[in-house]
């Protein structure tokens, strides 16, 4: 039934972001495994859906893993040495055709050949549900035409700074829902560069 549904709303769909919510069930896994086989459009792909040998046709994909989630992409324990991540993110998106968020402290960006770090977000942010307001913002980016890797850094930012504004105002009490809510202002910073 999934499937079916899935094949009637992605002729109106510019990008695609799954993983969000789902659940490491066998039968899930399967059919998430399925959609992404199928998908041929820009993709996030995050959260439990970060699966090892996942197929696609996408060329223009992003994974936006923490830590745990890049080991069981990798097969291999994430490093905790700067450095060792940011060659483990590079060489794994290089071997994937994939740009690779990897959240942390600070982010690591790559599409195998470009690098950038992002600095801007704060403790309060580990907050669940700031990850799936990344992955959106990164496949609201994806379904404008920029590139996986532009999209990445950008959601990054945004994300982060978001949260940044959030945490002012809420401090650690703050909710996914209320850095969503600072989004708009942000988003304003980039108005020319995004359209």
């Amino acid at each position: 039934k999934a499937l079916t549904l899935f094949e009637q709303l992605s002729s109106k769909t510019d990008a695609m972001v799954i993983g969000n919510g789902i659940t490491q069930q066998p039968g899930v896994l399967k059919t998430a495994s399925e959609l992404i086989g199928k998908w041929d459009k820009p993709l996030v792909i995050d959260a439990d859906a970060i699966q090892p040998k996942l197929k696609t046709d996408s060329k223009q994909l992003i994974y936006t893993p923490h830590f745990a989630e890049f080991s069981r992409l990798t097969g291999m324990k994430t490093p905790e040495n700067l450095e060792q991540r940011i060659n483990s993110v590079q060489k794994t998106a290089r071997e994937l055709s994939a740009t690779i968020l990897l959240k942390g402290r600070p982010d690591i960006i790559s599409n195998g050949d470009k690098l950038m770090l992002n600095n801007i977000h704060n403790p309060g942010m580990t907050v669940g549900g700031t990850g799936d307001t990344l992955a959106g913002i990164a496949c609201a980016l994806l379904s404008q035409k920029h590139t996986a890797f532009e999209s990445a850094c950008v959601a990054a930012y945004i994300n982060g700074s978001a949260g940044n504004l959030a945490m002012k105002e809420y401090g650690y009490s703050m909710l996914a829902s209320d850095l969503i809510s600072k989004i708009p202002s942000i988003m304003k910073q980039f108005r020319q560069v995004l359209l």
